[in-house]
């Protein structure tokens, strides 16, 4: 009996060496980072500067990978890390917004965004409402005063639809496109008549003369354009709420452990001077938060988006 009691601890201690043993290894490979879009656009910049300096972090001389999986307004991305192995090797930027619509909805998903292993936020961004910079447009009130439907290209009604309604003028969603730079380039083709985005992408066709911005839901823009009207101005301050969340995850699952050590790797990277200095020169802030503090925005960005429902595609 004595020999049983031992055999049972020499093998429950092995065991308990084994996972020490691997935890200390991880990661014993390359990382995989999932973006949910294009090259070029605010999650690929964000994912480009931050992956050098959680790989440094995370240690072993190992490397993450970007990898873009642009399409079906974030989903197919969203869908790959949701079912990837939770094994620590496959990580990636959730969009929240885009991919909560089908799920306030209702729609038959493979993914649930409660479920995710949150990792912590790099930034957010609140939106604001563009035209051509030749455009006749100069306010909400040119729109109004159109006094017919707007043509609005986007990769989905419903942020355009959510604006509209809340200020009060028609549109025409033309949808198909994969993200910010698509669109607003429909914009400045002509094949559009107005857009809604994020202003720190938004920057590099304002700076080039293509487009100006006619309203700003995202008050730490305010100096950087000045004499924009603001939500507040416009008398719709709840549109302030309205905003595209950065998150890194990894799928359902993943060991608290392995988890931790890429938490404190986002930490020291967002804190890591030589990136503090790419984000300021770059203008592109971070705003870092905890999987807690991720995991009460995912939430209430839920509640907050529950209401506009008849409005998602």
């Amino acid at each position: 009996m004595k020999a049983h009691r031992w055999i049972t601890t020499a093998v429950a201690a092995a065991a308990l060496g084994c996972a020490a043993s691997a935890l200390a290894a991880y990661p014993e490979k390359n990382i995989k980072l999932i973006i949910p879009t294009p090259p070029g656009g605010g999650f690929h910049v964000y994912a480009q500067a931050v992956a050098p300096y959680l790989a440094k972090y995370l240690g072993n001389d190992i490397k993450v990978v970007l990898e873009n999986m642009p399409g079906s307004g974030f989903r197919r991305a969203t869908s790959a890390l949701y079912n990837a192995k939770p094994d620590g090797y496959t990580i990636g930027l959730v969009g929240i917004g885009i991919t909560l619509l089908p799920q306030v909805k209702g729609d038959k998903l493979d993914y649930d965004l409660h479920k995710f292993t949150w990792i912590g936020r790099l930034a957010y961004d609140g939106l604001a409402i563009g035209v051509k910079k030749d455009s006749p447009i100069n306010s909400i009130a040119d729109l109004k005063a159109l006094n017919r439907p707007i043509k609005w290209p986007h990769t989905q009604r419903f942020y355009p639809g959510v604006f509209a309604a809340a200020l009060g003028y028609p549109i025409q969603v033309i949808t198909g496109y994969k993200g910010g730079r698509d669109y607003i380039t429909a914009v400045v083709r002509g094949d559009g008549e107005a857009f809604v985005h994020v202003p720190s992408s938004t920057r590099g066709f304002i700076k080039s003369g293509k487009v100006k911005l006619i309203a700003l839901f995202d008050d730490r823009y305010k100096k950087e354009f000045p004499g924009i009207p603001t939500a507040d101005d416009l008398g719709h301050p709840e549109l302030k709420k309205v905003t595209t969340e950065r998150l890194l995850a990894g799928p359902p699952g993943m060991p608290t452990d392995i988890t931790q050590k890429l938490v404190t790797a986002l930490e020291k990277s967002i804190a890591d001077p030589e990136l503090q200095a790419w984000s300021k020169k770059a203008k592109r802030p971070f705003q870092p938060l905890t999987p807690k503090g991720v995991k009460a925005v995912v939430d209430g960005q839920f509640e907050f988006f529950e209401p506009f429902k008849k409005l998602i595609d």
